[in-house]
Formats: C-alpha cells, sequence, structure tokens
C-alpha cells in the first residue's frame, strides 16, 4: 500500500517505521525532497517528494504535522476529494471557531470525505513502542467511512495497537481531550512520557 506520510518528526517518522518494515510504500511530502537529510532517510520503502507529489502518488494521506500548520499544508497538496487521510492532530491552541474538532476541521478543509482520527491519544514513543507489561495498548479510532475504517485497524494492529472503534467522527472531540489529558498527566504532572491507557474487560 502506498501511504503519504505528512510530517517527518517522531510520530511521523514512527509510524513510518513501522508500516515500511511491513512492506508498504512510505511517501513523505516535504517542501524540498532534494534536502541531505532526506536523502540519507530515503532507501528500501521510504521516499521523499513534494507535497502534491506526495499526494497525487499515495491511497493514504497520514497527517503528522502540528495543528497549527495543518490548513496551510493541506491547500498545498492538491485534490485530497477522494483521498483517505488519517488525523493524528491535537489542537492544543483550541480548535477554529465554527469546528468541534481538529477532524472536523481536517474535513472541511481537505473535502474529502474518508477523514479517521487516529494514533492521536497517546505519545509518540508509544507509537514505536505500544506494548505495556505484555499487553498491547489500544489506539481510538473515529470514523464514517466503513471501508476506511477497515484500513486503518490493519495498519494500527502492524504498528502494534489494539484498535478500538470509538464512533463516527463526530466523536473524535473526546478522543482529542484524552489526548490533552495523557499531556496533562506526562508533562504536566509529572509522570513522563512511558504512561499509556489500557481498556481492561471483565
Amino acid at each position: 500500500m502506498k501511504i503519504n506520510i505528512l510530517g517527518t518528526g517522531k510520530i511521523g517518522g514512527g509510524l513510518g517505521e513501522k508500516w515500511a518494515a511491513q512492506g508498504h510504500q512510505i511517501i513523505y511530502g516535504v517542501r524540498d525532497p532534494q534536502n541531505p537529510k532526506y536523502q540519507a532517510l530515503a532507501g528500501k520503502n521510504v521516499q521523499f517528494k513534494t507535497i502534491p507529489e506526495a499526494v497525487s502518488s499515495s491511497e493514504i494521506v497520514v497527517l503528522a504535522i502540528p495543528f497549527p500548520a495543518v490548513k496551510d499544508v493541506l491547500e498545498k497538496a492538491g485534490n485530497l476529494q477522494n483521498k483517505l487521510i488519517i488525523d493524528t492532530t491535537n489542537a492544543i491552541a483550541g480548535v477554529p471557531a465554527g469546528f468541534q474538532s481538529a477532524a472536523e476541521a481536517v474535513k472541511n478543509w481537505s473535502g474529502s470525505a474518508r477523514v479517521i482520527k487516529a494514533f492521536n491519544s497517546t505519545g509518540s514513543a508509544n507509537l514505536r513502542n505500544p506494548v505495556y507489561q505484555g499487553m498491547r495498548i489500544e489506539t481510538l479510532i473515529c470514523r464514517d467511512d466503513v471501508d476506511a475504517k477497515k484500513i486503518v485497524q490493519k495498519l494500527a494492529e502492524e504498528a502494534g495497537f489494539e484498535v478500538i472503534d470509538a464512533g463516527s467522527l463526530n466523536q473524535a472531540i473526546l478522543l482529542e481531550y484524552f489526548a490533552k489529558l495523557w499531556i496533562h498527566l506526562a508533562y504536566q504532572q509529572g509522570m513522563g512520557a512511558g504512561i499509556a491507557f489500557k481498556l481492561l474487560r471483565r
């Protein structure tokens, strides 16, 4: 599967590394793909292209950039109408006026009906190693497109997560508040980034 990741930081890099190891073609969309730092990272299953080139040549687009940059990047991305967009962002400073969640804004700005919220409610270190005491932690997802959900569930499982379907995209605000709780506990309360939530069943 060809996956475009917009963002080369800890989230985009961590997910890209996992999926490339599973045989997926990872295409990072960057402003200057000829930059030597990107050329050094390119290799088997990993490419760097301009943002519009990366988007047009991929089946899936992963937003792994700070939320304040999202609108500008989406405007540069080209036609996103039929793309499956995985939104990992959190509007930490607040959701733009007129929207209930970052995911809702992404859906509006992209014009895609296939936006899924995922991988946003835990720290980036947990994306690289989502196993605690022998248990896989979950990623919660919100979606409207059922077929897209199946694809993202498979990708999440390949990255080492269990998946919890939290409902339609209008529930994404709950996942974004969940992320704020994780950030608060990890940093404001001093618990550190090595923490995770786990859903247990009787």
